[in-house]
């Protein structure tokens, strides 16, 4: 992923391809299309940030990149109570059953534990998306230190219509911190690493664990980013796609230290 608005992010790309028959677009795919926007976000942010580095005026720039990162996040936790409603009781908490790495410990308890179960990996393919997403999106919002956008996103549904919880994930109006969303994706891995061939979810997987070292590295998470590292050996030993390899020593985006300090953004308090 590079800062850099993509051609996935049209509204064409989103609806064309599945006109004739919409039914057969997953809730993975669904997921999919919310994190296409994520690089020109980034992309915006940067301008923003090189014209106001001039001594440029962005007040607009800034106010509009908010209200569109304010609908990314909104639409990031409408899916996410949708996804609830429409599957009630498909994920259990056990323990970790391969050598993925799961049976790393860290202060005497074992790494990542209790794995989630799915009943079916496409919806655990379909919830990794969600959690990537979520979690770009709310180092985004600590980049603007704005508590609005979370409140204004939250609102997209009101409490009452909210679902109740049916499954051991946490759900939008919780008490999520950046680190919840990336804890989920690695106590995911499992139910994949498991299968032996990952095959094609190998984009999806490496995807997640990048922007999982991402977050551990602005955290000085240490134990973790050797846990996530070693995640993406296996992804790339187990499908054969060696890039996984690589994603631990690109570019950090923009999400740099210096900017994302203290990162937890707790949503306590914001609910309506």
């Amino acid at each position: 992923m590079s800062r850099k608005a993509s051609f996935l992010d049209s509204e064409e790309w989103k609806i064309v391809p599945w006109q004739k028959h919409p039914e057969l677009k997953t809730g993975a795919e669904q997921s999919l299309d919310t994190l296409c926007c994520f690089p020109g976000l980034l992309q915006d942010i940067h301008f923003i940030d090189r014209a106001t580095k001039r001594g440029l005026n962005t007040t607009d720039q800034r106010k509009s990149v908010i209200r569109r990162l304010t609908r990314f996040l909104g639409d990031i936790f409408q899916w996410r109570w949708n996804w609830e409603a429409a599957h009630p009781n498909v994920v259990r908490e056990g323990s970790a059953r391969t050598s993925s790495g799961q049976a790393k410990y860290i202060d005497g308890r074992p790494m990542f534990e209790p794995a989630l179960q799915y009943n079916d990996s496409a919806l655990s393919v379909s919830m990794i998306y969600y959690n990537t997403s979520l979690t770009g999106a709310l180092h985004l919002v600590r980049l603007f230190n704005d508590a609005q956008i979370i409140k204004d996103a939250l609102a997209v549904v009101p409490p009452v219509l909210r679902p109740q919880k049916a499954n051991p994930l946490l759900l939008p109006h919780e008490n999520i911190t950046i680190l919840d969303p990336v804890w989920e994706i690695c106590r995911s891995m499992d139910c994949h690493l498991q299968q032996g061939n990952i095959g094609i979810r190998a984009i999806a997987l490496s995807s997640a664990m990048r922007f999982c070292f991402l977050t551990f590295w602005a955290e000085q998470r240490k134990q973790e980013l050797s846990w996530v590292t070693g995640i993406l050996e296996l992804i790339a030993d187990r499908s054969g796609f060696e890039f996984a390899r690589y994603l631990v020593s690109l570019r950090t985006l923009g999400l740099d230290q210096s900017k994302i300090e203290g990162i937890n953004i707790h949503l306590e308090g914001l609910q309506e």
